[in-house]
């Protein structure tokens, strides 16, 4: 029983930092929207927004963690780590944008989404949100609507891995 447990792999818990979740990245699939390890609710109401804290500690290139929108693709506003530095980025489906580089340990995400699902993502490393200036229409899933969530992965299969500590996910 002991030797089960040892081998088995951890993928997140709530010990360290007390009262923040720690994610561990699993490898990434294609499509993103597809990923079994996103952590996700559906649209809790026509309009709201969720923000959320986090901090990326990475080992390896392309670490990735942040807020997803999932339906019928799939929209994530997150934290990219390429060898050297930390940046901001923005995915639709597997299209990547680089924002800008993060200096600020830990960073903030925001998504707002309007009535009629409409929605865009906002950022902050030491105080107000900046806003990204694309905005974007959520879809339904294949099972249900749309859902807002956490995501972390990685690029390399067998590559050693960080994780991700998140402080809140908070509905407003």
């Amino acid at each position: 029983m002991a030797v089960a447990r040892q081998s088995r792999k951890r993928v997140a818990f709530l010990e360290r930092p007390p009262g923040w979740l720690r994610l561990f990245p699993q490898t990434a699939v294609s499509p993103l929207h597809e990923q079994p390890n996103l952590l996700l609710q559906k649209f809790p109401a026509r309009s709201f927004t969720v923000e959320t804290e986090l901090q990326l500690s990475p080992l390896e290139c392309g670490e990735e963690a942040g807020l997803v929108v999932v339906g019928g693709k799939s929209v994530m506003l997150g934290v990219q780590h390429d060898g050297l530095k930390n940046w901001l980025v923005l995915r639709t489906d597997e299209k990547l944008e680089r924002l800008r580089n993060l200096t600020a340990h830990p960073v903030k995400l925001r998504v707002e989404v309007l009535d009629g699902g409409r929605y865009c993502f906002a950022y902050g490393e030491s105080g107000d949100f900046i806003t990204v200036d694309q905005t974007f229409q959520s879809r339904k899933g294949a099972w249900i609507g749309a859902k807002i969530g956490l995501y972390s992965f990685k690029r390399l299969k067998n590559a050693a891995a960080g994780h991700v500590d998140f402080d809140y996910l908070r509905f407003v």
